[in-house]
């Protein structure tokens, strides 16, 4: 089975506390008793809180909260796993998950372009600023004389 085909009939699942030892046969035995695993990865590096993390990806996938709550009641000896469905799909392709047509069409698109003229007005509205060695140094200070400042005792 090719890897497009297999992204269009699956769904991941992302798990977390699993064990420190448990490798991709542990963690397939487990949640193969739940689903038809197809695909294990287990990442190398930790997740932003220090634990691991991997995805798991099943087939005939039927209700996704189900299978989601019963990957939730899964132990690894004292660990209980956390599963949750996969925000982002796996990039399959070479082309960063759109192909050349795709790619054209997205640069001239409304979206793009209007992205593009917010990302300039912010570059030009931040340059008319002073920098906080220049304020420290007295240069580059506007003064504006909107009246009289009013005093607030706190």
């Amino acid at each position: 089975m090719n890897h497009r085909r297999l992204e269009n009939v699956s769904k991941p699942f992302f798990v977390t506390n699993f064990p420190p030892d448990a490798d991709v046969k542990s963690l397939w035995e487990e949640c193969d008793k739940v689903g038809n695993v197809v695909d294990i990865y287990i990442a190398r590096k930790l997740s932003k809180i220090g634990k691991r993390f991997a995805f798991v990806r099943f087939i005939k996938v039927k209700d996704d909260l189900l299978l989601e709550q019963k990957l939730r009641d899964i132990w690894m000896g004292s660990y209980h796993l956390f599963a949750y469905v996969a925000r982002f799909s796996r990039d399959v392709s070479n082309t960063g998950g759109l192909n050349k047509k795709e790619k054209a069409v997205s640069h001239n698109s409304v979206e793009y372009n209007v992205v593009k003229q917010v990302k300039k007005l912010n570059v030009h509205a931040v340059a008319n600023y002073s920098s906080y060695a220049n304020v420290l140094k007295g240069q580059g200070v506007e003064k504006t004389n909107n009246g009289p400042v009013p005093e607030c005792i706190l």
